[in-house]
């Protein structure tokens, strides 16, 4: 059975309505705001984080390679190790070759 009851909306009453769902969607995205900025907040950290690791390893990669640079043998330095041996095995009389 229908209602044949007619409701009689004023102006106020729809204003109000209007209102009412204009405060609800509000409340909605305010909520939805704060929740994408907490995650947003715990990506910031990660990346801090990662950008330590990152310069960390960076700085320890380009210790090694100073390291290495100033430790390796120059092929100038490996002839004369290689002359002075020929010479010790020309005098010994052995040949290691």
């Amino acid at each position: 059975m229908k209602s044949n009851k007619k409701n009689n909306i004023t102006i106020d009453d729809l204003a109000g309505m209007v209102q009412k769902g204009f405060s609800d969607s509000e409340h909605r995205l305010g909520v939805r705001i704060d929740k994408i900025e907490k995650r947003f907040d715990g990506f910031e950290k990660q990346f801090d984080g990662f950008e330590e690791k990152v310069s960390r390893r960076f700085d320890q990669f380009s210790n090694r390679i100073d390291d290495l640079a100033l430790n390796r043998v120059t092929w100038e330095g490996l002839k004369v190790v290689q002359a002075r041996i020929d010479r010790i095995e020309k005098k010994l009389h052995i040949s290691l070759k």
